[in-house]
């Protein structure tokens, strides 16, 4: 029942879903004697108003290619492990003129290693942001015999691999991190050779994700397509009260709560 593929409590709590969200749903919902359906992108909006400012970032690099940039002096950078959260420091990540990268580097095109400097064909460029360069942010990582290995158990049951940053090893099992702008993942296992974590949801929030979380109800016909897709995570009958916080009713139907 905790397969990601599913939409169980047990699913959703396997991928890093906050237990607080269900409450959030709850509220934003509210009770109906008729039936309820609640589209997943709904609760994935919620859930990634409360990760968001707690989830640690740390980059991820998917099928990496080794590019070499020379002629910049940066010996190691100190990136933060949250933008807002101060308290959670910084992490230092050591740099050569070796990198792994898994975008297509072109020709005569200017890209920006993110938290780090600017280059062109190979070459460094400069090291402070400059929105002049119309360069393109593409994801890093040093070639370093410390970086970790990652596999991700994604929503649909394939997997995603790739490297990750060295502080990754001092995750602990169940943490909820964002793998920079890519997606919000929970560390599921680690061993020796690689950590294995599985697919919360994307890190940000598109408006059609936006527009979704303001529709309380969704028709009979729209249940049904999320249904195929996978996508809907409940569908909440009226049922009489089991208690007197309709919350903790409602809470009891998505089956949240245990009795």
């Amino acid at each position: 029942w905790d397969d990601p593929q599913l939409v169980t409590v047990k699913a959703l709590r396997r991928r890093g879903f906050d237990p607080e969200t269900f409450w959030d749903l709850a509220k934003e919902v509210g009770l109906s004697k008729s039936a309820t359906n609640i589209s997943e992108e709904m609760l994935e909006t919620l859930n990634r108003k409360r990760i968001d400012k707690k989830a640690k970032r740390y980059f991820m690099v998917e099928n990496p290619k080794k590019i070499l940039i020379g002629d910049h002096k940066l010996k190691e950078t100190n990136v933060p492990l949250h933008p807002e959260v101060k308290e959670y420091g910084h992490k230092v990540i050591k740099i050569s003129n070796e990198f792994y990268v898994e975008d297509e580097i072109k020709k005569g095109k200017t890209y920006r290693f993110m938290h780090l400097f600017n280059f062109k064909d190979n070459k460094f460029v400069s090291e402070p942001y400059d929105q002049k360069l119309n360069a393109q942010l593409i994801h890093w990582l040093p070639v370093a015999k410390e970086v970790v290995k990652v596999e991700v158990l994604m929503k649909d049951g394939s997997t995603k691999e790739g490297l990750a940053e060295p502080a990754l090893k001092d995750l602990k099992v169940g943490e909820v991190i964002q793998f920079e702008r890519k997606f919000f993942a929970r560390l599921d296992k680690k061993d020796k050779e690689r950590s294995y974590f599985v697919y919360t949801h994307k890190w940000y929030k598109g408006k059609k994700k936006w527009k979704m979380m303001r529709l309380e109800f969704i028709s009979s016909q729209e249940a049904q397509r999320l249904e195929k897709e996978g996508r809907l995570v409940a569908t909440v009958p009226g049922v009489p009260s089991r208690t007197e916080d309709p919350v903790l009713d409602f809470l009891y139907q998505l089956g949240s709560v245990e009795s």
